[in-house]
């Protein structure tokens, strides 16, 4: 760590945009909006990793944007479809990786590649309260990671999104228990279907 060094406080403050992205993408109940900020905060974190040099990182991060992208245009209807498109791109996160970074020497440069392979089939799932599950998983794993490469802009705000899942996954959990529907299957506000305030 060179803190002298202007690229190290860009890499760090792109980190830090990512983090608020996914801070969003943790609050959110929305499978939709889950999606959405975990594909902008996987290029943001693609270009902090660049600057920083962590080359195995921007390459499952480039891997997990191009997913995301997929996930959500395509919108799969078929589970084999679904699984085949995961089970494709897992594959080309261990690829990429290794391509970038060679092959890993220790235990933590294989962090990158578990991380992401948790968020990848999360994303590739319909559940939301599964979504977060893997999303959880993936977090734990990733802050394990920047921790051990000393990515220390961005950790605060992977530390915080993965502790503010747990809120979202309790709102799900109590929403399907009082019998209301997922937020992305609820019926849009109108006159006849907005509760009282």
């Amino acid at each position: 760590m060179d803190f002298s060094n202007v690229w190290w406080w860009v890499g760090q403050a792109l980190g830090v945009v990512a983090g608020g992205l996914l801070l969003y993408s943790s609050w959110t109940i929305s499978r939709k909006r889950t999606v959405a900020s975990n594909v902008a905060a996987a290029a943001f974190f693609a270009v902090s990793d660049a600057v920083l040099g962590a080359w195995g990182a921007v390459a499952v991060s480039v891997v997990n944007f191009v997913r995301g992208i997929v996930v959500e245009r395509w919108q799969l209807k078929s589970e084999a479809a679904r699984w085949t498109v995961t089970g494709f791109f897992l594959v080309a996160i261990w690829v990429a990786y290794v391509w970038a970074n060679g092959w890993p020497d220790n235990g933590f440069e294989w962090l990158p590649i578990l991380g992401c392979g948790f968020v990848v089939v999360g994303l590739g799932l319909r559940d939301v309260l599964t979504v977060k599950w893997m999303i959880f998983a993936g977090s734990v794993v990733w802050i394990i990671y920047k921790a051990w490469f000393g990515l220390w802009g961005v950790l605060p705000g992977e530390v915080a999104a993965t502790i503010l899942l747990i809120p979202s996954i309790v709102r799900i959990t109590k929403r399907r228990r009082a019998g209301l529907p997922d937020a992305d299957d609820a019926a849009p506000a109108t006159v006849e279907n907005t509760p009282p305030s």
